[in-house]
């Protein structure tokens, strides 16, 4: 914000990955967690995280989903 004085917000948006199948799954980094801070004038439809995800078998059997902290659907999952 160019404004004085400065203001500034939060917002924790949470991503569950889940596996279809009995497999582990690691998200790197460690732990699982991201954090990222966004210029207020960043475009709507701008990739702003990319996660990571490793297991043993198919991608294609992962499932994302924002399970909480999306108030007004800001995030999408691409």
């Amino acid at each position: 914000d160019r404004g004085v004085p400065s203001m500034n917000g939060t917002m924790i948006v949470y991503v569950e990955v889940t596996y279809v199948y009995d497999s582990s799954v690691n998200i790197v980094p460690s732990g699982g967690k991201v954090s990222i801070t966004l210029s207020e004038d960043t475009a709507i439809g701008t990739a702003v995280a990319k996660i990571d995800v490793q297991n043993n078998d198919s991608m294609s059997n992962l499932n994302f989903t924002i399970t909480s902290g999306n108030n007004g659907n800001n995030f999408t999952i691409d």
